[in-house]
């Protein structure tokens, strides 16, 4: 069993990723499956497409030179950034470094789908089937704060970060406001809702 329990600093973002941590609660369930037909990018992976999101959180110890962790949840199609794809678009990939230097790189699917609700409140996301979850407070907070759960069984990994904000969030090319746009190159967009924090 692997249990990850890191302090310090690392970087957050959310990647690829449209989620709307503001205005009007919006929940929305994302299947185990390809669509075929048009994609809302934030929702709906299609088969030969790079739409899709990921969330990625990483820390790094403040008392090691070797220890991190990275935590992603990935939906995706098959043709996505080199990401695994086994049977499915949804999956929860863990990796980093212990104290001594070995690396690890462990991955499972979200077979029973996922569900990303963001409102006036912040965002979060369950992806059943990997006993992975994030749940991140409004960017509007002065200092928001992520907590990510890993919960699973079939890859030995448990444990609860939590990251609270130091510095305010901020997109590719502006800060953290209306109508910014998040592409930061074509028909790819970041945000960083966390540039640094402990």
């Amino acid at each position: 069993m692997h249990s990850l329990f890191l302090l310090g600093s690392g970087l957050l973002y959310a990647g690829l990723a449209q989620a709307k941590p503001y205005g009007s609660s919006k929940r929305a369930f994302i299947p185990f499956e390809l669509v075929d037909g048009p994609s809302i990018p934030e929702v709906l992976s299609r088969e030969g497409q790079l739409d899709g999101s990921k969330w990625y959180f990483d820390a790094v110890s403040s008392t090691s030179r070797n220890e991190s962790i990275n935590v992603l949840f990935y939906n995706h199609g098959p043709d996505s950034f080199q990401v695994p794809y086994v049977d499915g678009p949804l999956s929860l990939q863990v990796s980093g470094t212990f104290d001594n230097g070995t690396r690890f790189l462990l991955n499972d699917e979200a077979t029973e789908g996922a569900v990303i609700e963001s409102g006036t409140t912040g965002i979060s996301g369950k992806f059943k089937g990997a006993g992975g979850s994030f749940r991140g407070s409004s960017l509007n907070d002065p200092n928001p704060e992520y907590t990510i759960t890993v919960n699973n069984k079939r890859l030995g990994v448990h444990g609860k970060m939590t990251l609270r904000s130091v510095s305010p969030p901020h997109y590719a090319c502006d800060i953290n406001k209306a109508g910014v746009s998040q592409e930061i190159i074509p028909n790819v967009f970041w945000s960083n809702a966390q540039p640094d924090r402990v």
